[in-house]
């Protein structure tokens, strides 16, 4: 088979995408369900498209690039499903690439036909139809898994949204109003003072300074594992082949980090959240953020 020559062929057959396919829009009207949130993770924005050419069914995964509205590259990804989704057209799916996951977030055309209902929880439904009763898992990890978003009632949304096992980029009411994490984030300087017990310290800017604001929280083993891998490496040295499987490495403990951490409101407290490629926030930034209305927003 010739990739080379059969890619363009097939992305020649790829149906009409409209820039409303790949996004919801904001409906004040819609309060269905308004206490449930989805969580969508961060990474690339991808179209999944079963189909059917020469006799052959395909699953292939296409980025699509929002600015330039155009495909930019095309990947044939194995995946076990039913050939009724090779209908027509296809079935054509808007998700997320995360990893060695994709989130599936909307239907464009299903089976042929053009998805037209617009509201979130139609589309999660579908989807959740789709991934039960026509595509078949493969637990294993060199294969694409195919996942939902995490749905939640939850009130305090940055605190399930900083526990979720995948980075959130957003969360979504069921009115398609959309909350940025980044809204919520700042930039600190992290030492640890105490790694076994969880404890550290954040410092911010004020003044041209570097001063202590407060100290971490961290409340789950995913963070608290992270912070640990992060501030911590295994010693190497010719000592190490006499230790024996049930004793421990010396560890070297490294001073500090730049992190991006996020403000937990109901809690008042800034937790940890991934590593940051940004200088260290001003005080002003991280009092405005505290001092944001949440009852409104959240």
């Amino acid at each position: 088979m010739n990739y080379s020559t059969l890619f363009p062929e097939l992305l020649k057959q790829v149906p009409t995408i409209k820039e409303q396919d790949i996004c919801y829009h904001y409906q004040k009207q819609n309060n269905d369900n308004k206490n449930v949130h989805l969580f969508w993770p961060s990474g690339k924005k991808m179209l999944l498209w079963f189909l059917k050419y020469n006799k052959q069914q395909y699953s292939i995964v296409m980025e699509y690039d929002n600015k330039q509205k155009n495909i930019q590259r095309c990947y044939f990804h194995y995946l076990c499903f039913k050939p009724e989704l090779t209908n027509g057209c296809g079935t054509l799916i808007w998700c997320c690439k995360s990893k060695n996951e994709l989130c599936l977030q909307k239907v464009i055309y299903k089976m042929g036909k053009k998805y037209e209902k617009h509201k979130i929880e139609d589309n999660m439904y579908e989807l959740k139809h789709i991934l039960e009763n026509y595509i078949q898992p493969l637990n294993r990890g060199h294969f694409l898994q195919l996942k939902l978003p995490v749905m939640s009632s939850n009130k305090n949304l940055l605190l399930q949204a900083s526990n979720i096992q995948y980075g959130v980029h957003s969360i979504m009411k069921t009115s398609h109003y959309q909350i940025y994490l980044k809204e919520y984030c700042a930039t600190f300087k992290v030492i640890p003072i105490n790694i076994k017990r969880n404890i550290y310290e954040l410092y911010n800017t004020k003044e041209n300074e570097v001063l202590f604001y407060d100290n971490a929280f961290v409340n789950d083993v995913k963070t608290s594992e992270w912070l640990k891998d992060l501030f911590t490496k295994k010693k190497i040295s010719y000592l190490d082949i006499e230790y024996s499987d049930d004793e421990e490495t010396p560890e070297e403990i490294k001073k500090q980090k730049t992190l991006l951490c996020i403000y937990i409101p109901n809690v008042k407290k800034w937790k940890p959240y991934k590593i940051s490629t940004f200088s260290v926030d001003l005080y002003s930034k991280i009092k405005f953020i505290e001092n944001k209305k949440y009852h409104v927003y959240l």
